[in-house]
């Protein structure tokens, strides 16, 4: 094949797709089969940035987002985007 050194310096970064936030709708007896659900929350870092982590326990959903301020405020504004 080719000079793998070469191609690595010729070769530029590509840049990625956006992300698209799509929101659905949830049919309306999952949502009521599913009132009640425990949501559990916890800050992570990667590289040093913050990402609140949620897990819902009993439908098993995960979502991770962006958190630079960590304030309960701010904790709470992102957990009830979550919980929507």
């Amino acid at each position: 094949g080719p000079d793998l050194a070469n191609v690595r310096g010729k070769t530029v970064r590509r840049k990625p797709d956006a992300v698209v936030e799509n929101y659905v709708a949830v049919p309306k007896d999952f949502v009521l089969a599913n009132k009640h659900v425990t949501l559990a929350a916890d800050v992570f870092f990667v590289d040093g940035l913050p990402l609140l982590l949620t897990l819902s326990r009993r439908i098993k959903f995960m979502t991770s987002e962006y958190c630079p301020v960590r304030t309960a405020k701010q904790l709470s504004h992102h957990i009830k985007k979550v919980s929507r």
